[in-house]
Formats: C-alpha cells, sequence, structure tokens
C-alpha cells in the first residue's frame, strides 16, 4: 500500500507562540515518523497554494482578502481561539493546497491514501469566519476541487478531532 505524506517546513511559519495549535505540534510528529523510520516508507506529495479562485469554493472573497490584509498588517487574534501571524495567510494557502495536492495524488492513483501534515488546521473555518484555530477550511476545499475536477457522486470524509 502507497501513503502519500504531505508536510513543507512552511507550515512552520504560522507562528501561534504559546497557543496550543503551534509549531511544537508538528515538529513532534515529523521527529515520531522520522525516529521510528516511517518517513521512509511514505511517497512525499509536494504541496502548492491554493489558489483564491480554489478557497472561494467554499469562502467569501471579502473574507478571503480580510485574512490576507490581517498577515499583511503582522497578524493578531481573529476571535478568542485563533490567531494569525504575518506568514500565517501563506502558510493557510499552501494548507488548503496541500490538503488539495493529496486529494488529487489519491484520486489520480498515485498513492493509495494520504497523510497531509498541515497548518493552520482547517476543518472548524466556516463560509466568511475563522474558528477553532482554523482559518481556511482544508478539508471542504479539496473536496469542492476534487467535485469540480472529477467525475466524483460522492466523497467521504472521516475526521478525527481528538483533544487530550
Amino acid at each position: 500500500m502507497k501513503v502519500g505524506f504531505v508536510y513543507d517546513p512552511i507550515y512552520l511559519k504560522h507562528d501561534t507562540g504559546q497557543h496550543p495549535e503551534n509549531a511544537k505540534r508538528l515538529e513532534a510528529i515529523i521527529s515520531h515518523l522520522e525516529g521510528t523510520g516511517l518517513t521512509q516508507q511514505l511517497t512525499p506529495i509536494r504541496p502548492r497554494a491554493a489558489s483564491i479562485e480554489e478557497l472561494s469554493l467554499v469562502h467569501d472573497e471579502q473574507y478571503i482578502s480580510y485574512i490576507r490584509g490581517v498577515a499583511q498588517k503582522g497578524g493578531g487574534w481573529l476571535n478568542v481561539d485563533t490567531v494569525m501571524s504575518s506568514n500565517s495567510y501563506e502558510a493557510a494557502l499552501y494548507a488548503a493546497g496541500g490538503v488539495i495536492r493529496a486529494t488529487e495524488a489519491v484520486i489520480n492513483g498515485e498513492v493509495d491514501s494520504a497523510l497531509a501534515l498541515v497548518r493552520p488546521p482547517g476543518h472548524h473555518a466556516t463560509y466568511e469566519q475563522a474558528m477553532g484555530f482554523c482559518l481556511f477550511n482544508n478539508v471542504a476545499i479539496a473536496t469542492k476541487c476534487a467535485l469540480a475536477n472529477y467525475k466524483l457522486e460522492r466523497i467521504l470524509i472521516v475526521d478525527f478531532d481528538v483533544h487530550h
């Protein structure tokens, strides 16, 4: 079984300081995968930045511009649980694009399944609001792209939101 693996150091540039969703979480996962030799068994999938058109399949264009503007001003708190840095917008584009690439790799038969280790996370973001540490809804964006670009009738999403 060929398992794809999306990761890029750009995801660490989403600097959230001491926030619970911080770069150390992803660094720990990567360190464990490397330490156990699992990365040698995975097929790398290079992420790309999602386009505004792709983001717009799920998010309001004014919201996308707002997120870009917050990053250009140096970042800040969007709400009680979601924070951005100056690099968060770019990292979020690559997070959404990474999930799109993972989805495409599975659909195209390049891999049998894929693991996308991306930041910022994305499953809580709504049409026009950041929420739950998430800026863009990466999973919904990848799903909409897959439905638009491939002859698919349905897609199964299994989402584990584990906090411990």
